[in-house]
């Protein structure tokens, strides 16, 4: 796969979209050449935020929203963004979640911001990973 390359995916806001989104992000970098090592923090950050996504963006809505994955070879780097546009990162007294997402996120990536997502509500989070 030719330096530059793109990956662009949607799917609904659900649990079974996560392993599939996943899959095919790890199957994206690996065919970029990047390393092993590399892709499995890939794997593990992207599944992270997607995870997050679905557990938080939607919570208010009655069905589940939109999650997009794009992915981007760039000279030495992989760029992961991972977009919703749902209600936005807001604390939860009522969380289900362990609140670790966002530290394996820090963990793994050389370099994450979180922001809204095109001037809507909605989340992005934009993690970078050099090779």
């Amino acid at each position: 796969m030719p330096l530059g390359s793109t990956l662009a995916l949607s799917a609904p806001a659900e649990a079974a979209s996560v392993p599939m989104l996943r899959r095919e992000v790890v199957g994206f970098v690996l065919g970029a050449d990047v390393c092993l090592e590399r892709s499995e923090d890939i794997r593990l950050a992207v599944s992270e935020a997607l995870s997050n996504a679905v557990i938080h963006a939607y919570r208010h809505a009655d069905e589940p929203g939109k999650l997009e994955v794009s992915a981007a070879r760039i000279g030495d780097t992989v760029e992961v963004i991972v977009r919703d546009c749902g209600s936005g990162m807001a604390p939860r007294n009522d969380s289900p979640g362990l609140g670790l997402g966002l530290p394996v996120i820090a963990h793994t990536t050389d370099c994450y911001e979180i922001q809204c997502a095109d001037g809507t509500t909605g989340t992005e989070i934009r993690m970078r990973f050099d090779c």
